[in-house]
C-alpha cells in the first residue's frame, strides 16, 4: 500500500507524462517543419540543412526537448529553433537574417 507521499508523486508523474507530446503528434509538428523548408526551396545538401535534418529526426525519435541556432552559410540565415515535448509549449522554428553569414 503505498504511503501518501507516494500516492502525490505518483500523480504528479501521470501529469507530467499526460502533458508530453506522443510519437505522432512530434511527427506531424516534423512534417509541417520539413514542408515549409521545402516551400522556401532551401537546397537539402547545405551542411546546416544536413544538420537540422538530424536534429529533427531525433527529436522524432526519441522526444527530448532541444533548441538552439545553426548557421546557413552563403544564404545570410540561420536557423533558430525550439523543440519541446511539452504540449503546453509550442514547437518553433524559424530563419533569421545574420548579415554576417554571407
Amino acid at each position: 500500500m503505498p504511503t501518501e507521499k507516494r500516492k502525490k508523486h505518483l500523480e504528479r508523474q501521470k501529469k507530467k507524462m499526460e502533458n508530453r507530446r506522443n510519437k505522432e503528434e512530434r511527427e506531424k509538428e516534423v512534417n509541417k517543419i520539413r514542408d515549409e523548408i521545402k516551400k522556401i526551396g532551401l537546397p537539402t545538401g547545405t551542411p546546416g540543412l544536413v544538420k537540422f535534418n538530424k536534429i529533427l529526426d531525433d527529436y522524432l525519435e526519441h522526444g527530448f526537448s532541444e533548441n538552439g541556432i545553426i548557421p546557413l552559410e552563403g544564404f545570410g540565415r540561420e536557423i533558430v529553433y525550439i523543440l519541446t515535448s511539452n504540449k503546453q509549449r509550442e514547437v518553433g522554428v524559424m530563419l533569421k537574417h545574420n548579415p554576417n553569414l554571407k
